[in-house]
């Protein structure tokens, strides 16, 4: 099992957010982690490489909890979808519990997660292949405005302009029938990115290459304007 944990830092400011990469190279036994809930949940999955990303993103989302110090054991929370399809953790029992925003990506085996340690932060999380597939649909969600410090027209650019908006969307809590093409990518040297809808900032975010995945990571905070949205 590989598995990596990094923190989320809005202007040098302390940890408001964790994200973390991981992946199985089996399915093993990893019962610990899961809840009775969880357990047949992953019974019902059929697809080997499917178990393998459900099984390890929920593994890199307890391992965050319990390094952060927020669950003594994996069994301590839950982690479930929402009436929108949206992942949420759940903290405690149904007569005291806690829910905490997050977000979960899988390719090819690689589990993405990220956790905020906020309810007023909104994060997400993509991540994706270097293929020709954004290439071939970028007339699908590429709009005029998009800009991004990587060789224009390169299958890397459509990559990396696709996870920037996938992760975007999902911490603006947009569905799946978003057009990409009105959410305004502009990123700098940095491998930082800004997210504006309508000419108005609503996320910002950072990427990074792992090998031959790229991952993107979005958050939105109360202080960018139009968000007030909060759990």
């Amino acid at each position: 099992m590989f598995y990596m944990n990094r923190p989320i830092c809005c202007n040098g400011a302390k940890s408001v957010a964790s994200w973390a990469l991981c992946w199985l190279n089996h399915e093993g036994r990893h019962e610990e982690f899961l809840t009775e809930d969880e357990k047949k949940e992953y019974s019902r999955l059929n697809a080997s490489g499917r178990k393998r990303e459900w099984l390890a993103a929920r593994i890199a989302l307890k391992r965050i909890l319990m390094e952060a110090n927020y669950i003594e054991s994996p069994i301590h929370c839950h982690i479930r979808k929402d009436r929108f399809g949206r992942p949420k953790i759940t903290l405690g029992e149904e007569d005291d519990f806690r829910i905490m925003n997050c977000s979960i990506s899988h390719k090819r085996g690689i589990a993405a997660v990220c956790i905020s340690w906020f309810p007023e932060i909104k994060v997400g999380i993509d991540v994706e292949t270097l293929s020709e597939k954004p290439f071939r649909l970028r007339s699908a969600f590429v709009g005029k405005g998009d800009s991004l410090t990587i060789i224009p027209q390169s299958k890397e650019y459509y990559a990396v302009l696709w996870a920037c908006k996938e992760a975007a969307s999902k911490a603006m809590g947009l569905g799946m029938l978003t057009d990409f093409r009105k959410l305004c990518v502009v990123g700098d040297g940095d491998r930082r990115f800004s997210v504006s809808e309508n000419r108005q900032e609503r996320t910002k975010g950072y990427y990074l290459f792992f090998g031959d995945f790229i991952v993107a990571i979005a958050h939105r905070h109360p202080t960018i304007p139009g968000d007030t949205r909060a759990n």
